[in-house]
């Protein structure tokens, strides 16, 4: 089962990895995003910058590129493993996956169907409290 936090990239030289960016939903959805090479461009969102140190494979700034970011199933990526078309990578940790959540919801460019699935995640609705 994925979890939030969990990093993979394709087996393909020069690929980007994927972060899982918050666990399956009810319907088995999840939110990835991938990390990209910061660029120093006028209009690149910057919402979360990920330095060495972040993530072992983490070498210069990086950026998680919301814009991109979609919703996936257990079943995609259980099927991209079994043809070895993937490798998962070390996990982000808590601190990590939490700026990568927050910067998604603070991002103009992360689409509605993951800025609620993050909000969801992160901000899960509360039981009504007895009177």
């Amino acid at each position: 089962m994925p979890a939030a936090g969990e990093v993979f990239r394709a087996r393909s030289p020069g690929t980007h990895p994927y972060v899982i960016v918050t666990n399956p939903a009810a319907d088995g959805k999840f939110a990835i995003a991938n990390f990209t090479t910061k660029a120093d461009r006028p209009r690149e969102d910057q919402s979360c910058v990920l330095v060495p140190g972040d993530h072992p494979f983490i070498t210069h700034d990086t950026i998680i590129r919301y814009a991109d970011a979609y919703l996936t199933d257990e079943g995609a990526l259980r099927g991209l493993l079994s043809q070895s078309l993937i490798e998962f990578l070390v996990p982000v940790s808590p601190q990590v996956l939490k700026r990568i959540q927050e910067g998604a919801l603070v991002s103009r460019l992360t689409p509605g169907k993951i800025r609620a699935a993050v909000s969801a995640e992160i901000n899960p609705p509360q039981p009504d409290e007895p009177e």
